[in-house]
């Protein structure tokens, strides 16, 4: 096996509205806290190529998914379902993902960004492919808890650090890093960072290894700071954060699985069910508004708009109550790496880890062009802020009760069927 890497600087230019809090904050960058980045992994294995690209953002808009994937497919003679695309969703980043209210898109910085992905994916896969991988580490290391359950009081927290480690002769190993909490610890701020992952990539050079962090099934998960008290973290806090899944890497290597090198992927499409509501509903749902969030004009604007974005695909749609959900998975020897779109909740997580027993197994969200909030089916009869009211920002309707647990059937199922 092969594998080379690269990095870029993706930061925007000053007065580039920043995402990630709503509504109509008007939050534009006025500095840079610390840089934001793209980074790219390259693994070829005999005929088998795998190109992964992480950038320090909220998320991305489709059209940017589409038009990196097919360039960097006709440049590398790869398949697009070779080429994941990942986020790791901080909130002190550019408008990169249509929201409604949560901060707007600066075309001139989407289209540079295409052109940086496509560079940094380029440089990643041609230019260095000269460092063999000797031998590959999975990580599995529980470390001290960094986030909270913020959805559920005492509910399920992923507290263990994932990674695979590759050895490269004449090189510094390179690291896949996952860990599962929002990157929210400086709250609405007007200064570029890509906070605690941040921190953790930037540790890793001066411990000796190059990489990448990918956030996991984060969808109900805070930083702890956020639970004292909201989005008020120091850099002493956000920096601590960093070190304890930088030192828990340092640990898991003292007991890391020695895996084969080898590479194998797939992909696939299955729909998410959504509730029923017709026009009656919307505009029923619309008027109550106005007692739900009284003298709060931000508020009746969202939903207002929401409700017109909302008939409009019930009357322009052949079916609105289904939305697809693309994966991709990726297997390290005994390894699988799962990516799915939008921000899925802890229990899922875990519902799929349940189902398919020991297998290694990497779960990441934020995949590709982001989404929706997938919860439990108990948030979702609740109408929680992750069961429902977050389809304002995206413009969708909410989901019905049961996709939670389809996703963690069929994900097991593809899983299982690498084995």
């Amino acid at each position: 096996m092969l594998l080379s890497h690269s990095k870029i600087c993706i930061n925007p230019p000053i007065g580039v509205e920043l995402s990630g809090y709503g509504y109509f904050l008007n939050r534009r960058n006025i500095g840079i806290r610390d840089d934001i980045m793209a980074r790219a992994l390259f693994l070829q294995q005999e005929e088998v190529s795998y190109l992964l690209i992480c950038c320090d953002l909220l998320g991305f808009h489709p059209m940017v998914v589409e038009r990196v994937k097919e360039e960097l497919s006709k440049i590398l003679n790869i398949p697009q379902q070779a080429i994941l695309l990942l986020c790791t969703h901080t909130h002190t980043a550019p408008a990169s993902m249509w929201t409604l209210g949560c901060g707007e898109i600066d075309n001139d910085y989407l289209n540079n960004l295409i052109d940086q992905l496509i560079k940094v994916g380029v440089k990643a896969a041609i230019e260095a492919l000269d460092r063999e991988v000797t031998g590959v580490k999975w990580i599995e290391q529980p470390v001290e808890p960094i986030g909270y359950n913020r959805a559920i009081p005492g509910g399920p927290v992923d507290n263990n650090l994932y990674a695979l480690v590759f050895e490269l002769k004449g090189a510094k190993p390179y690291v896949i890093a996952c860990y599962s909490c929002h990157p929210v610890m400086w709250g609405p701020s007007k200064l570029v960072s890509a906070d605690f992952p941040g921190v953790f990539t930037s540790l890793l050079d001066g411990r000796g290894y190059d990489g990448m962090f990918v956030n996991g099934f984060l969808g109900d998960i805070d930083p702890i700071s956020n639970s004292i008290s909201w989005g008020s973290a120091t850099q002493e806090i956000v920096d601590n954060y960093g070190k304890i899944l930088a030192d828990g890497l340092d640990k898991g290597l003292e007991n890391a699985k020695r895996i084969q090198p080898s590479i194998s992927y797939t992909d696939f499409t299955f729909n998410l069910e959504l509730a029923h509501y017709s026009i009656e509903e919307l505009d029923a749902h619309e008027k109550q508004s106005y007692s739900v969030y009284p003298e709060n004009p931000v508020m009746h604007k969202v939903v207002n708009e929401w409700v017109k974005i909302v008939k409009q695909e019930l009357t322009t749609k052949s079916d609105p109550y289904t939305e697809p959900l693309y994966v991709q998975i990726v297997k390290i020897g005994s390894v699988i790496i799962a990516a799915l779109q939008g921000e899925i909740y802890t229990q899922i997580g875990f519902d799929i880890r349940s189902s398919v027993g020991n297998v290694p197994l990497m779960l990441i969200s934020n995949a590709n062009a982001a989404t929706r909030y997938i919860a439990t089916d108990d948030e979702i009869e609740k109408g929680t802020y992750g069961g429902f009211e977050y389809c304002y920002s995206c413009g969708r309707l909410p989901l019905k009760k049961g996709n939670a647990n389809n996703i963690a059937r069929i994900v097991a199922k593809h899983v299982a069927a690498l084995q």
